[in-house]
């Protein structure tokens, strides 16, 4: 009997070992979860910070670039601007010159060509006196060279009209 006592006392303690290792399984189970799921939620709280830094760089390059455009787009604007302010310059002076060789035809074409010129121009930027660059380009579209009458007065008309657009090229290069 003693062997069967000792054989009960030991099963005994087996089996109450038994749900202790269980339990034992158990906790380390749970303790893996809980520590897999913080270590999860840390990641993804840094992965969310480090999305947020990035979309927050991105953004303020885009508006440096956004930026940039906005003022390389007002240069060009300038440029055109000046452009078509030149354009007019020289066909004023074309249409001096060819009325000076009394080709009229070809001086009052000279003449529209400054005109259209001139009224192609956008000043976004208010460089330039819009209220004299239309004065002066209705002037010019107005103008009529005629044969028969005074060449010099007509000439001097004309570079007049010259002498009037460069003091407004210059404004708007002062400004």
């Amino acid at each position: 009997m003693a062997m069967n006592e000792r054989e009960s006392t030991l099963n005994a303690n087996h089996a109450a070992k038994k749900p202790a290792k269980g339990k034992r399984i158990l906790t380390i189970v749970i303790v893996v979860v809980v520590l897999a799921a913080a270590l999860f939620g840390g990641g993804w709280r840094q992965g969310r910070a480090q999305v947020a830094a990035q979309k927050a760089d991105y953004e303020s390059r885009l508006q440096a670039v956004e930026d940039e455009l906005a003022q390389t787009q007002e240069r060009l604007a300038a440029q055109m601007n000046r452009a078509l302010l030149m354009e007019a310059r020289a066909a004023l002076y074309r249409s001096a010159i060819d009325l000076d060789r009394r080709n009229f035809g070809i001086a009052t074409t000279h003449l529209r060509e400054a005109a259209t010129a001139l009224g192609k121009i956008d000043d976004v930027n208010g460089g330039l006196d819009q209220t004299r660059l239309n004065a002066l380009q209705s002037a010019i579209a107005e103008t009529d060279i005629n044969v028969a009458v005074n060449l010099e007065e007509q000439r001097a008309k004309i570079l007049g009209f010259t002498e009037e657009l460069d003091a407004l090229v210059s404004e708007s290069t002062d400004r």
